[in-house]
């Protein structure tokens, strides 16, 4: 169980994080800010079929239809 939370653990939104939780009882507490670095994350097709061309979502590239890989 504890692995599925670290899985989902990225989809949490900000409401979230001032609603209270079972696993403490319900008391008040603060989160601490999550790490934003994949936030910042850009995407680019593995064949480079647009050359340098990156996004800044994960997808498909529009002329082969591969998966967009995170670069650097």
């Amino acid at each position: 169980m504890k692995k599925l939370r670290e899985i989902f653990k990225g989809f949490a939104t900000k409401s979230e994080h001032h609603q209270h939780h079972d696993c403490c009882g319900g008391a008040e507490h603060s989160h601490q800010e999550e790490d934003t670095a994949h936030l910042k994350t850009t995407y680019q097709c593995p064949m480079k079929c647009e050359g340098d061309k990156t996004y800044n979502a994960p997808g498909r590239c529009p002329v082969c239809n591969m998966y967009l890989a995170p670069v650097g």
